[in-house]
């Protein structure tokens, strides 16, 4: 579906706002024979795994800018990135964001900040929106952190593999975030290189973004770090405890045995003490049960059993 709206700069100019929602082949048909999108662009706009750039057709007078944003993938568990593309031609501004878990609360976000104040120019819209959707970033990487701690509240009441599967989740969202907030800053950083034919307010609005993505790229790189160490302590806490448990057991198997080896001796086929004695099998027991306590008594000291 095609949202079309008119609207107003502080120049007095208008513009016209195409947001395509869910997409279709009738709706594509009409972004090129009616709009005369290109193709090669619109495949950029609906392609989820397209990342940022910045890309500009002055044969056609047609600019392409795709921005990464972060979601909630529930098929994963994990986060995710997607692009919201932007397309302006002459007074003209096309906005794609492709289906995802949490595609309406994006679409709401974007209609906001579209309608959240007059703005000077194309441009200016587009990097208030790319500036507002920044905070995203920092809000699931806050999330990571408070899921991190809970996982290491649950390793230390009782460590379990299955956290370990959890913070392997976080790492992999958070080596998408990281991947994307360094294309988003290449991307931003070629429209900074034309800077002389910007507006004053796009450049202050550019300068905010590359701050913004700076300050979450390394708050990534931090709880990158930081699950990576917390990843190989849990994994050498869960080996120690299977150390523990396989000395344990050998330990016991060791007891266990000592007592089959004096009954097997025992019964051999040849003359041995206490045989002709009514009372030796008590013997036998007695004599299997010191020897067992002796070393349960050696393997005590020796930390066997802890």
């Amino acid at each position: 579906m095609i949202r079309k709206e008119i609207l107003k700069l502080n120049n007095n100019e208008n513009i016209d706002w195409y947001n395509i929602i869910s997409i279709n082949e009738e709706d594509k048909q009409e972004l090129i024979n009616k709009e005369f999108i290109t193709k090669r662009f619109l495949e950029y706009a609906i392609d989820v795994d397209e990342s940022a750039r910045f890309e500009n057709d002055k044969s056609r007078n047609i600019q392409l800018f795709c921005y990464d944003i972060p979601y909630f993938d529930n098929f994963i568990g994990s986060i995710a990135t997607t692009p919201i593309v932007f397309i302006t031609k002459d007074n003209d501004v096309y906005t794609f964001i492709t289906d995802n878990d949490d595609y309406d609360e994006l679409n709401d976000l974007l209609y906001k900040i579209v309608h959240k104040k007059v703005y000077d120019s194309i441009l200016h819209l587009i990097l208030e929106v790319s500036y507002e959707f920044s905070f995203i970033y920092h809000d699931k990487i806050k999330f990571i952190h408070k899921e991190r701690n809970e996982i290491k509240k649950s390793f230390i009441k009782d460590n379990k593999n299955t956290d370990i599967y959890k913070l392997l989740n976080l790492e992999q969202g958070l080596t998408y975030l990281t991947s994307s907030l360094k294309t988003n800053l290449m991307a931003l950083n070629s429209i900074k290189r034309k800077k002389d034919d910007l507006l004053n307010i796009e450049i202050e609005k550019l300068e905010n973004i590359i701050i913004e993505l700076e300050q979450a790229t390394e708050m990534s790189d931090i709880a990158l770090t930081i699950i990576d160490k917390e990843k190989s302590t849990y994994s050498t806490v869960i080996d120690n405890n299977l150390n523990k448990t396989m000395k344990f057991l050998t330990a016991f198997t060791v007891v266990l045995t000592i007592p089959t080896l004096i009954y097997g001796f025992w019964g051999i086929n040849t003359p041995v003490p206490f045989q002709e004695n009514p009372n030796g099998y008590i013997y036998v027991i007695l004599i299997s049960l010191l020897f067992s306590i002796i070393t349960v008594i050696l393997f005590w000291k020796n930390k066997f059993f802890k």
